[in-house]
């Protein structure tokens, strides 16, 4: 039995004939049937295989969402955590440090004045710490923020120093910073995390140095266009470090040894932080120690050199410029009685009429009432009936910034926290505890041009 097949030649009287027995037919189908089994199986295979890898895949990825949910979940308690401790701590520490500074202002003994020099020194070193922790927060969760604004450079180093002076002074150090005249005026950057790392420099430098000097040297480089590298040097005579602890220096919580945390405290994140900063001001951090011999800081941070520079420093004494806002009438709205009478004591001081809400909504009927005449608004954030940033949404949909600036006066003292009140129509933000050289700039920003206005 055989199966035929025929074709005509075209143009040709011929045709053309082929046959094929079923046999070999047969042999053939099989063997293709062989071929299609063996694709098939193998198709099934691969499909398989496919499947289970994107089964596979979906679990990891199910998992995966599920551990970065559980991340972002921790993450968010965290920050929720450390907002809500910060609020906590820098509010009762506002109390502290600003009554301190308001009994400096009167009359005292030398006793007494001692005692309260040292109440707020050692206040401020305890806001150090609670700032040192919330900015390692930040710089894990990689949320550290930095701000560009104009700043005077001999400002910056007389708050350091200032600051530092009396500490040094305590343990009879000699204690110096120096500028080069190759330093600009005015510099346009974060200025404080610049004085922050310069801070903790320095603060290493005398807790580590019983005697002898820790002096600070800043000089300047002029780079491309407008831009300046400020190098800036530590250096102190104090117990220095072996190669060991240099090893170390900048690993979070750790210190040379343990021996070192007993005699001297600290929390061992300074310099990790400062470190952390320097790289995102643009600059570098290194040093040169050993044992007895004392240690020499020096980190970099780029700025950019601004054209504009006061003829004239202005006196930041209160005292001064309480003729500028006399008259002038401000609302603060605070619910603690502590803190409303330190706001209102430096106030006065700068000649200003005070009036105060005890919560949110007080604030808003008193802002909007028809015979009211306020300059500003000083809005703490926590208070009852409704918080301040819903107190200031409500202002601001009859009263625009311009018509009434509103300044928020909190202990949440996060960026984060700094965005929000903006968003919320806040002028500006004022983290606690309050600082008289924070709050008189913030008068001089927000209450003097429109003091001026004719």
């Amino acid at each position: 039995m055989r199966v035929f097949a025929y074709k005509r030649v075209a143009g040709f009287p011929i045709v053309t004939l082929a046959g094929l027995a079923y046999n070999d037919i047969a042999a053939q189908t099989a063997g293709i049937a062989r071929t299609m089994l063996l694709t098939a199986c193998a198709t099934t295979v691969v499909i398989l295989g496919l499947l289970l890898a994107w089964r596979q895949q979906q679990l990891v990825r199910r998992d995966l969402r599920a551990a970065n949910e559980a991340a972002l979940a921790g993450t968010r308690a965290k920050s929720l955590f450390l907002a809500n401790m910060s609020h906590e701590i820098r509010t009762p520490m506002n109390g502290v440090i600003g009554m301190a500074d308001l009994a400096l202002r009167t009359d005292l003994t030398n006793e007494q004045r001692d005692y309260l020099n040292k109440i707020d020194y050692s206040a401020k070193s305890l806001l150090n710490v609670i700032n040192d922790i919330l900015d390692f927060s930040k710089i894990e969760a990689g949320k550290l923020e930095l701000e560009e604004v104009r700043f005077e450079v001999a400002s910056v180093l007389e708050n350091i120093g200032g600051i530092s002076a009396l500490r040094a002074a305590e343990k009879g150090l000699r204690f110096e910073i120096h500028a080069g005249e190759s330093v600009p005026p005015v510099l346009i950057g974060d200025a404080p995390r610049y004085g922050q790392i310069l801070l903790n420099l320095i603060a290493n430098g005398i807790k580590f140095t019983e005697a002898g000097s820790v002096l600070v040297t800043i000089v300047a480089t002029q780079l491309t266009g407008d831009r300046v590298e400020l190098t800036t040097t530590v250096r102190d005579t104090g117990i220095g470090m072996d190669d060991e602890a240099r090893s170390r220096v900048f690993q979070p919580f750790t210190q040379g040894d343990n021996s070192i945390t007993r005699r001297f405290g600290g929390t061992g994140l300074g310099l990790t932080i400062s470190k952390a900063l320097t790289e995102r001001l643009g600059g570098r951090i290194w040093f040169e120690s050993s044992p007895g011999g004392g240690s020499a800081f020096t980190f970099t941070a780029m700025f950019t050199a601004s054209a504009y520079a006061r003829t004239a420093k202005r006196e930041p004494d209160a005292a001064s410029e309480a003729d500028d806002y006399a008259g002038a009438h401000v609302l603060v709205a605070e619910d603690n009685q502590i803190n409303l009478q330190i706001i209102e004591r430096i106030l006065r001081r700068y000649g200003i009429t005070i009036e105060s809400a005890v919560n949110g909504r007080e604030a808003v009927d008193k802002a909007l009432a028809p015979d009211a005449r306020f300059d500003a608004v000083l809005m703490d954030l926590q208070m009852p009936e409704i918080d301040g940033m819903e107190a200031a949404r409500l202002i601001r949909r009859k009263l625009d910034a311009s018509q009434l600036p509103i300044i928020a006066m909190t202990a949440h003292a996060m960026e984060a926290d700094r965005r929000l009140c903006l968003e919320a129509g806040m002028n500006d933000h004022l983290p606690k505890p309050l600082d008289p050289a924070a709050v008189g700039e913030m008068l001089r920003r927000w209450l003097a041009p429109r003091r001026n206005v004719v």
